[in-house]
């Protein structure tokens, strides 16, 4: 055997597990950026943490309302904005 697998039963559910979650961190992360705070235009600490706390609000919001509408299906707030 030139390596070994992790193939087995014990592995595979942690790893999904494992991997839904980071592949969730990514999507949040990806709308996130979208919203154009990978490039602040503040220069002070607590603007920036103010701005990001902002952004995150409104990023869960948008969240909270597709939740709510009962379509879980919005790729973006502009185009939850358009069905609105």
């Amino acid at each position: 055997m030139s390596g070994v697998t992790n193939s087995s039963p014990d592995c595979v559910v942690p790893f999904k597990r494992t991997y839904a979650l980071r592949t969730e961190c990514e999507r949040y992360n990806s709308r996130f950026k979208s919203t154009g705070q990978e490039r602040l235009w503040v220069r002070n600490g607590t603007s920036a943490a103010n701005l990001n706390t902002l952004a995150h609000i409104s990023a869960l919001a948008v969240a909270l309302a597709a939740v709510l509408h009962g379509s879980h299906s919005y790729r973006s707030a502009k185009q939850f904005r358009r069905s609105a």
